[in-house]
């Protein structure tokens, strides 16, 4: 890792990082350099710098949920299962350190304050669903569920929350290390457009 204490703002990063492979992604993180020149030297400047901080990752559970958004874009081959329940323990992590609560079961009323905090446009309800989909695959190994909403059968399926909850979680890594570079799309997890 690079040690980034004691170096200048101006000293420079590596150009690239080599990959052994291509793989599949959500789309940009954040605008390409060619239009937001720095882009690219400022997230990874300002996301060493979060990492460094033991007292922020600390009270943040910063480190521990950007190593499982890691660990999703690491695998040889997306696994939707697994990089479901990633992305929904990263996020719990974030939300649990950010309300000083490690006790409530329903986890998602512990998340609707965090990203409501972070101004997020998302209900207790929509995250309630997220939950629903992480218990079902997480205690019973089953993509979908089927829930009793007032007297009605609702049925979530994990592949119509996957790349949802992935790039909401992106997006509240880059919010809790207070990266905005004024071009992204905080809704983008929603509507697929990345960037204003």
């Amino acid at each position: 890792m690079l040690d980034t204490r004691n170096r200048s703002k101006t000293e420079d990063y590596p150009k690239s990082i080599p990959i052994s492979q291509r793989r599949r992604t959500l789309g940009p993180l954040i605008m390409n350099d060619s239009f937001m020149p720095e882009s690219t030297r400022k997230l990874i400047h300002k996301l060493l710098k979060c990492l460094s901080d033991e007292n922020f990752c600390k009270n943040t559970g910063f480190r521990e949920a950007l190593y499982r958004n890691v660990e999703i874009h690491k695998l040889f081959r997306p696994v939707m299962d697994l990089s479901y329940y990633l992305s929904f323990s990263g996020m719990e992590i974030l939300a649990r350190h950010w309300c000083d609560d490690f006790e409530t079961n329903n986890v998602a009323s512990v998340i609707a304050p965090f990203l409501t905090d972070l101004n997020f446009q998302i209900t207790q309800e929509k995250l309630q669903e997220f939950a629903n989909v992480r218990n079902a695959l997480f205690h019973h190994g089953k993509y979908k569920v089927s829930v009793n909403i007032n007297g009605q059968a609702k049925v979530y399926k994990l592949i119509n929350y996957a790349t949802d909850l992935e790039m909401l979680l992106c997006d509240t890594l880059l919010k809790v290390a207070k990266f905005d570079d004024g071009t992204i799309n905080w809704n983008r997890w929603q509507d697929r457009q990345p960037f204003t």
